[in-house]
């Protein structure tokens, strides 16, 4: 099941992309601070969501993911601390005649 949703997700993908290359194909100059090149308005569009989409999940993964890692950790260093106490205790097995 897993495999075909990514097939479908990477057909979409490539025919989104085909789509907005189709569709925009006037040429832009490009111009960073150190660098300028010239390409079609379609594959600065794409490169433009790519960077945003990377912008996006980063500053999620540091804002959320990582501070919820650093307190799953501390509760699970928590809980051993307090659990390691517990398993020094020793049970004696004896027959009990009934």
């Amino acid at each position: 099941m897993y495999h075909w949703f990514v097939l479908v997700a990477v057909i979409l993908a490539v025919l989104f992309g085909l789509a907005i290359g189709v569709l925009n194909p006037a040429e832009l100059d490009f111009n960073l601070v150190f660098v300028s090149w010239q390409t079609t308005a379609g594959m600065l569009f794409t490169i433009a969501l790519i960077a945003g989409v990377l912008i996006g999940v980063i500053s999620i993964w540091v804002v959320r993911v990582l501070p919820l890692q650093y307190q799953l950790r501390k509760l699970k260093r928590h809980s051993n601390a307090a659990a390691s106490p517990a398993t020094d205790v020793t049970v004696s097995s004896s027959k009990i005649d009934t």
